[in-house]
């Protein structure tokens, strides 16, 4: 019963460390001297460095320098959470090139299993790239809209202007003070 009760662990643990390793997120734990005390796998396929690099360095060794203070303080505040929600910060990675990472952190450093700060990341650079391509696309239409010399306007569903063009505005006989009057 006892072969039974170990094999059952075994497999458990085998199990755990799969899902771990199969995870498209990866998973850190960093101790109350902000030293990395644990991660998993997958930080190999986003930032290059295989896990047992980083174990004992110090996490903003990694952290982009303007990003550091985004998770100052929470280790002394001692709260179950920081920020209730995700966190972008960019990530050095192997090749010295940054990584946007996404990261939600939970404090447990009194938890007997983790005792420290427990963090997932998802990598969100490629949508971080896309998004701002579609800012700068956004923005030249809107400067392409502005500047035609035909005015355009545009109406919500219910009929009320939501925008006007310069031209539109000159048309109309409306200055940038009272736009937002009208829409």
């Amino acid at each position: 019963e006892q072969t039974r009760a170990v094999q059952a662990l075994q497999r458990t643990q085998a199990r755990f460390q799969r899902i771990v390793e199969m995870s498209r997120e990866y998973t850190a734990i960093t101790d109350e001297h902000e030293v990395i005390t644990f991660v998993s796998a997958p930080v190999e396929q986003i930032l290059g460095y295989k896990p047992a690099e980083m174990i004992g360095m110090p996490w903003a060794e990694i952290v982009h320098p303007d990003d550091v203070s985004t998770f100052e303080g929470p280790i002394a505040d001692q709260s179950t959470t920081i920020d209730d929600g995700p966190v972008r910060l960019r990530l050095r990675a192997r090749d010295g090139g940054y990584r946007t990472i996404e990261a939600t952190t939970k404090v447990l450093l009194h938890d007997e299993l983790i005792g420290g700060l427990l963090t997932h990341c998802r990598d969100i650079t490629d949508y971080v790239v896309v998004e701002e391509s579609l800012r700068e696309s956004l923005a030249r239409l809107d400067a392409i809209v502005d500047t035609a010399a035909e005015g355009i306007l545009t109406l919500s569903i219910d009929g009320r202007v939501h925008s006007l063009n310069r031209a539109a505005r000159r048309m109309f006989r409306v200055n940038d003070a009272d736009l937002h009057e009208i829409t």
